[in-house]
């Protein structure tokens, strides 16, 4: 394959100037990060920013930082590697020969094999990432592009294996930095996948580009779109068919083995990079134009509640104190940003002590950061976590308890010990946490209630006393709301294997506020009995029924879990002056080994 000819896009390109190419030339080889970069390379990024200098510049950072931050994805491009061939085999990834009515280029996707157990989301992405390098080095920049996905092949096992991580990383990429205008995308789906595939898709579109997100149950549909002869003749067009098709998208990757192993050396070398006023994106673990992910509300379904509704209840909230705290954060190099609304949870949490609220964010950071199976892979359609929230009810109760705090209710729905996974668990009640937390807003307190009766001895037996540990010890130290009360309702029997898992990681001045029950009949001397669902004799709606809406409110709030994600510290940027070590979280957040003191 022969790469395009600079010269030609000088003639055909007006606004294509010479000094600007030698400028980003001059620029890139001052950046010891960066690799050498061909000025045909230079050229597609500038007419892909619209010839604007520094818009080029920050694709070229993006491009290289994301492909050296993600070599599942970027690494690894030989065709006759077994995972990328399997890719390749059940793939067909193409341009096809017609362009659109705007003569923008169509890249069209197709399932060719439907065999779900070799399906890799990660390795499709690295598929179409080559065939668009491919096509623009010999074809030359172009007005745009738009990409046809057809997923009518796709089944509920396909689907399930789509990470939000994964689609959110391909769809930044293709938008913030490909060398490409991307002008549209269309799916082609059944609308029974609809409600799950649109949320890996819509909240990583930014604003420009949701209005040229097109989901289609048909292909009659898709046609008043895109002109029908443009497609393989097995739809209706008029172009090869997609064996043909497929074919020469094998022959084509293979032949040009050489042309992929110099697109992998584009990468950035994070060990040269300037690490002077340098921040991280959480996901990428480097520092590519700064900035951790912030917290994005535009595209939640549901909104966090309002500051200003927390500063007209609390008379004890004070504007300056929230501001001091934006402050301290923004000067930790190892923090991300952090909304003001989740500040203000976390002093309400700390009884508005600024101190407290700074040790408690701290804490709060670094251990979701240490114990990643707690608090990463939070998207509700990934297997385990899957598995988890149909296996188990977490849930606020509708009435609070009688000093008015929220009643937070467990219990285990299918008693298939097989199935049961504690740090899902940990992970299922965070997250229920969070979302009513930003949903509702700061509240006095909060009590566990954690019914037990249908587990037994196979569930107590896999609750690691680490894991016990840890979660009692973020739920006490660095949970941004008012712990007030644990009771656990538990067969007598049990007593025995279950209070050695608790009772010892509980702080002092808490245990006479840990209650452990033999009955519902204890528990309701604490709680009233009509707070809890109907099957215990309670008033509120049926075990299915809360099960059944906390299920609904997971998935409808999967972006909002994305940003949850983006909440950790970032090791690597710590300031290690003065630091000591926390054996637990393996990091030095506050805590100190005891010292041997000799005085």
């Amino acid at each position: 394959m022969k790469i395009f000819d600079a010269r030609d896009e000088y003639t055909k390109s007006k606004e294509l100037r010479v000094e600007d190419v030698r400028a980003l030339q001059e620029w890139v080889e001052k950046q010891p990060h960066m690799p050498p970069i061909s000025e045909c390379l230079l050229i597609a990024f500038l007419q892909s920013c619209y010839w604007s200098m520094e818009q080029a510049k920050a694709g070229i950072e993006t491009f290289l930082t994301w492909r050296g931050a993600w070599p599942d994805i970027f690494a690894d491009l030989d065709p006759h590697l077994p995972n990328l061939k399997s890719a390749i085999d059940q793939h067909l990834a193409t341009m096809l020969p017609m362009s659109s009515k705007k003569d923008h280029k169509l890249f069209f996707y197709k399932l060719m094999i439907p065999d779900s157990a070799r399906y890799s989301g990660t390795e499709l992405i690295k598929l179409i990432d080559m065939v668009l390098a491919m096509d623009v080095m010999e074809k030359g920049p172009y007005g745009g592009l738009i990409m046809v996905c057809d997923l009518s092949d796709y089944d509920a096992a396909h689907v399930i294996k789509v990470r939000v991580t994964e689609s959110r990383r391909c769809l930044k990429y293709l938008q913030d930095a490909l060398p490409l205008r991307l002008k549209a995308i269309h799916y082609v789906i059944p609308g029974k996948f609809h409600e799950v595939l649109i949320p890996l898709a819509k909240p990583f579109l930014n604003r420009t580009l949701l209005g040229k997100l097109h989901f289609h149950d048909s292909y009659e549909t898709l046609f008043k779109h895109i002109p029908q002869d443009a497609f393989p003749k097995e739809i209706g067009g008029k172009q090869p068919s997609l064996k043909e098709l497929h074919e020469n998208m094998k022959r084509s990757l293979v032949e040009n083995v050489d042309f992929f192993k110099d697109v992998e050396k584009l990468v950035a070398n994070e060990a040269l990079r300037d690490q002077s006023n340098l921040l991280v994106d959480s996901q990428l673990g480097v520092g590519a134009q700064g900035s951790f992910r912030k917290f994005s509300v535009e595209s939640l379904k549901m909104k966090p509640f309002d500051p200003q509704d927390e500063y007209s209840k609390n008379s004890e909230l004070r504007a300056e104190d929230v501001r001091a705290l934006q402050e301290w954060t923004e000067k930790q190099p190892h923090m991300p940003p952090i909304p003001e609304n989740i500040l203000i949870v976390f002093l309400r949490g700390c009884h508005w002590g600024l101190e407290q609220t700074k040790a408690t964010i701290e804490k709060f950071l670094t251990c979701r950061s240490a114990w990643p199976d707690f608090f990463a892979n939070l998207n509700p359609r990934v297997p385990n976590l899957k598995s988890a929230i149909g296996q188990n009810l977490v849930t606020f109760l509708p009435m609070e308890s009688k000093k008015g705090y929220k009643l937070l209710y467990y219990k285990l729905m299918v008693a298939d010990s097989a199935r049961f996974n504690p740090p899902e668990v940990v992970k299922l009640t965070d997250m229920v946490i969070a979302l009513e937390t930003l949903a509702k807003g700061t509240y006095d307190g909060l009590v566990l209630v954690y019914d037990v009766n249908g587990c037994d001895a196979a569930h107590i037996l896999k609750v690691r006393l680490m894991d016990s540990k840890r979660f009692l010890g973020y739920a006490q130290d660095a949970l941004p709301v008012r712990l007030k009360a644990i009771h656990i309702v538990l067969p007598g029997k049990f007593s025995e294997l279950v209070v050695p898992i608790v009772k010892p990681f509980m702080k002092r001045e808490f245990l006479r506020n840990l209650h452990f029950h033999d009955s519902y009949e204890s528990l309701f001397k604490r709680i009233p009995q009509e707070s809890f669902p109907k099957e215990i004799g309670g008033k509120q709606p049926t075990l299915k029924e809360l099960h059944e809406n906390m299920e609904k409110s997971l998935v409808d709030n999967a972006d909002l879990f994305l940003n949850v994600e983006g909440l950790v510290a970032n090791e690597a940027l710590r300031d290690r002056s003065n630091l000591s070590g926390d054996s637990d979280l393996e990091v030095g957040v506050q805590g100190s080994f005891r010292k041997i003191g000799i005085e």
